[in-house]
């Protein structure tokens, strides 16, 4: 089985998000519920942009032509009260959303190296 590593230093400073790395598939923006980690497993709502936010640099993932998104939302304060209550990930991609790269994703997110407890029967997936 391979070693699964998370980067959570971040190279930039956020309000509310915090980055992940899966070394084998993508960098993404985390949102997590205070006290998540001690708390019951939390939803996740995956997030995955569209071609403008395509790249390697996470602050796409926040820039002004993703207005409206989950992960503008949260960052910017205004996020409905609701998606608090989700462990909220924006991956990034440079080559799109290739559905085996996807999968490995969300198994690197349920095993629980780099984000809160997740309950496996509620994972969604949305994006634009």
């Amino acid at each position: 089985m391979r070693a699964i590593s998370c980067l959570l230093a971040s190279a930039m400073a956020w309000d509310h998000l915090v980055e992940i790395r899966d070394p084998h598939s993508f960098p993404a923006l985390m949102h997590a519920p205070p006290a998540a980690a001690d708390a019951a497993p939390r939803p996740l709502l995956l997030y995955l942009h569209g071609a403008g936010e395509m790249g390697d640099n996470l602050a796409d993932l926040i820039s002004e032509g993703a207005t409206g998104t989950p992960p503008v939302a949260l960052e910017k304060g205004a996020a409905i009260p609701e998606l608090h209550q989700f462990v909220v990930v924006a991956p990034q991609t440079s080559y799109g959303w290739e559905i085996e790269a996807v999968r490995d994703f969300v198994r690197f997110l349920l095993r629980g190296d780099a984000v809160p407890p997740l309950d496996a029967s509620r994972l969604y997936v949305t994006g634009h």
